[in-house]
């Protein structure tokens, strides 16, 4: 009776302090500030429909963040799957980079739940080159990652009330298809996003960027091209593809490494891309949001 006594009184004095270890505040440093969302990034735009979520990241320095999650409208009304995510604590424009998917991916291969690629990614969990949502928002950017026309939930076979055969109804009655990066289609769906962003007040039109890789690659790089500029540095180029255009001086295109206007890649800044495209099709208006000033880089893969 001794023994079985004293096993139980163990087992009780353990269960206090197991429960008085829980009940114990965690240090002011380690609990989440309050993180308000704030308003609705494109919320001057009709159509858009963002949910925010309220995130701590899984780091050992944690990034407090909100993610706006749903759809917004491109320049002919096609609802664009989009994600901002958006750092706590910050108000006004701020610095804004957009990220572009790779070929058969959706907005969700440029996102992690930490700053590391290896927590969520299964594409690039070796690279780990900290080019994600969380990465860039540790350093006070605003993150888009956006789904292209056609692909996946913008329009796409995973968009709600799709099937097999057909689009979803919301779908139809726009060009829902995928363009292969045509600069009249998924290249300006990419300028009229973060020009909306900057008309709702989210973006600093001085500070905007662009980045991305194999098909989200070619609108970047159109992006910049189309107003005769080209962020070099960001990643280099394959000598499969031929010479680097970033090497050496050129009179127009890419400046050259030693020209102080050389441009850091995620803090571009590169001109206006939407005066050089118009919106394709019978009955083109000049409607469009004011974009500032944007650059790019893109990653070959």
């Amino acid at each position: 009776m001794q023994t079985m006594a004293g096993s139980w009184s163990l087992r009780l004095f353990w269960g206090v302090v197991a429960t008085a270890l829980i009940l114990i505040p965690a240090p002011a440093s380690a609990q989440a500030p309050p993180c308000e969302p704030g308003d609705m990034p494109f919320a001057d735009m009709p159509g858009a429909d963002l949910e925010p979520e309220v995130h701590v990241s899984e780091d050992a320095d944690p990034v407090h963040y909100v993610r706006w999650r749903g759809t917004v409208p491109s320049f002919d009304g096609l609802p664009l799957s989009v994600d901002v995510t958006v750092p706590c604590g910050v108000a006004g424009p701020q610095p804004t980079v957009l990220m572009a998917h790779g070929f058969g991916d959706d907005k969700t291969v440029w996102q992690e739940t930490g700053k590391s690629d290896t927590v969520e990614s299964e594409e690039r969990p070796q690279t780990n080159s900290h080019w994600n949502n969380i990465w860039f928002a540790a350093r006070g950017y605003t993150v888009v990652n956006y789904t292209a026309r056609g692909w996946r939930d913008s329009c796409g076979p995973d968009t709600p009330g799709s099937t097999p055969l057909t689009p979803a109804p919301q779908c139809l009655e726009y060009d829902y298809w995928i363009h292969l990066d045509d600069k009249r289609w998924e290249v300006r769906d990419a300028q009229w996003l973060i020009g909306a962003l900057v008309q709702s007040g989210h973006a600093d039109a001085e500070r905007l960027a662009m980045t991305g890789g194999s098909y989200g690659g070619a609108p970047t790089l159109v992006t910049a091209l189309l107003d005769d500029r080209v962020v070099c540095g960001a990643a280099p180029v394959p000598s499969e593809l031929g010479t680097d255009p970033c090497e050496g001086p050129r009179q127009r295109g890419p400046r050259p490494v030693d020209d102080p206007r050389r441009l850091h890649p995620t803090a571009a800044r590169s001109g206006r891309a939407t005066d050089h495209v118009r919106r394709p099709g019978p009955g083109a208006g000049s409607e469009r949001p004011h974009v500032g000033r944007l650059g790019a880089c893109a990653t070959p893969r």
